[in-house]
């Protein structure tokens, strides 16, 4: 695979077309860190992405709760295919990284759709600390409406990632609900039981055998009722399924000191480049490998930055001590050393 790559000059904000709709990974992810001021974060900053059916609502979703301005769907024209490959954008305070991922179930993919989404799918659960499931009220409870075969894979590789510092969080967010039609509690319990059920019935490794699926995730569930027929219910539950983004919020979707586990910010583009393509190509996925290759790579890197920095001073040291002994040999050293 060949990565994309334009010389573009991003406006403040603007979306990235992180994986195009040939599945190459664009490059430019680090200009885009850059140019949007995020590459000044550090470790500080959490990344959300969404799955779910095609036209059901995730990119105006994600624009709502995050201020992004990904493409919506025009509803006067019908359902198409509206997000194609994989989206990014941040928050208005540039903390969060969010991802809109193409709705499965797409007839655009054709044959190629189930193994798209599969792909898709595991990407969004490998980069986000929270990951949305955007899946309509309605489709509770049935296989394939719901993403259960989706899930069954996610939980399965997941069990893979042999590194894992604290449980991923899986938001399952129930459209076009209408409490005066469905019971909420009742709707949850029924998505807990058929969680559990698919848990028990995936291949777990020997040491799991014995697991639950809360061992791994931690669960969440919101309703959001009829965007165009309940708007003012709509927009109200919106705005608070907002301030659970908050990192300081009491009831945050985020764990608090989940942060302290990211790479830093200017390693993850070659991190995610290296995920999308393991993933992609169905390799043994090693999260601790991963993690170790591109923490050696930054080293190296800063090891460079730093030794360009003095080696103009290295080159004078070896020149005097060619002819011979010097002089506060010692503290010319430590000088050099603190420039670095």
């Amino acid at each position: 695979m060949t990565a994309v790559q334009e010389e573009t000059k991003f406006q403040y904000g603007e979306e990235l077309q992180i994986i195009t709709n040939e599945l190459e990974f664009n490059t430019n992810f680090e200009k885009w860190l850059k140019e949007n001021g995020m590459i000044k974060n550090g470790t500080d900053y959490r990344s959300v992405a969404v799955i779910g059916g095609q036209s059901s609502g995730k990119s105006t979703l994600l624009n709502l709760v995050f201020e992004s301005k990904f493409l919506e769907m025009d509803q006067l024209k019908g359902r198409s295919q509206t997000t194609k490959g994989i989206w990014l954008a941040r928050n208005h305070s540039a903390k969060i990284l969010v991802f809109d991922i193409e709705g499965t179930d797409s007839k655009e993919r054709g044959d190629q759709r189930l193994t798209f989404a599969q792909t898709t799918s595991l990407f969004a659960l490998f980069i986000s600390d929270v990951l949305i499931i955007n899946m309509w009220t309605h489709d509770v409870g049935k296989h394939e409406a719901a993403n259960y075969s989706l899930l069954e894979r996610i939980f399965e590789v997941n069990l893979k990632l042999r590194e894992q510092h604290f449980s991923k969080k899986l938001l399952f967010v129930l459209r076009d609900f209408d409490p005066s039609t469905g019971n909420f509690e009742s709707m949850t319990s029924e998505l807990v039981k058929d969680i559990n059920a698919i848990w028990d019935k995936i291949y777990k490794p020997a040491e799991y055998a014995n697991t639950k699926a809360a061992d791994f995730f931690k669960f969440e569930f919101e309703a959001l009722p009829h965007k165009n027929y309940q708007k003012e219910e709509f927009y109200a539950k919106a705005k608070a399924l907002k301030e659970r983004f908050e990192v300081t919020a009491p009831n945050s979707l985020f764990v608090s000191d989940e942060a302290q586990n990211n790479l830093p910010i200017d390693a993850l583009p070659r991190f995610v480049e290296t995920a999308w393509e393991t993933i992609r190509h169905n390799k043994e996925f090693n999260l601790p490998d991963q993690r170790a290759m591109v923490a050696n790579y930054r080293c190296n890197e800063i090891k460079e930055e730093a030794m360009k920095e003095v080696e103009w001073d290295i080159a004078e040291l070896e020149g005097d001590s060619a002819k011979g002994v010097v002089e506060d040999f010692g503290a010319k050293c430590g000088a050099i050393l603190k420039k670095v």
